[in-house]
């Protein structure tokens, strides 16, 4: 399992222009990773949504697709 250390180290090697990244973790039967980045880079937020999509795991039901509960690892990005 990927840790916000890890995602932090990935995006600051990816994007060495980024001054501050906040990376927390809320834990439940779910894991939510958010990113925070500096409101005055907000132009590479989409950009950083796109790259932090591989650290995402979904898993989804197979007839209907629905999202299954529990387990699963999602990644936020802000700028504030």
């Amino acid at each position: 399992m990927i840790t916000a250390k890890e995602i932090k180290a990935a995006i600051k090697n990816r994007y060495p222009s980024l001054k501050k990244v906040g990376v927390t973790t809320q834990n439940g039967t779910d894991t939510t990773f958010s990113v925070v980045i500096p409101f005055e880079q907000r132009d590479i937020a989409r950009e950083l949504r796109a790259f932090c999509e591989q650290f995402q795991r979904v898993d989804r039901c197979e007839v209907t697709g629905e999202i299954l509960s529990g387990g699963n690892t999602y990644v936020c990005v802000y700028a504030r």
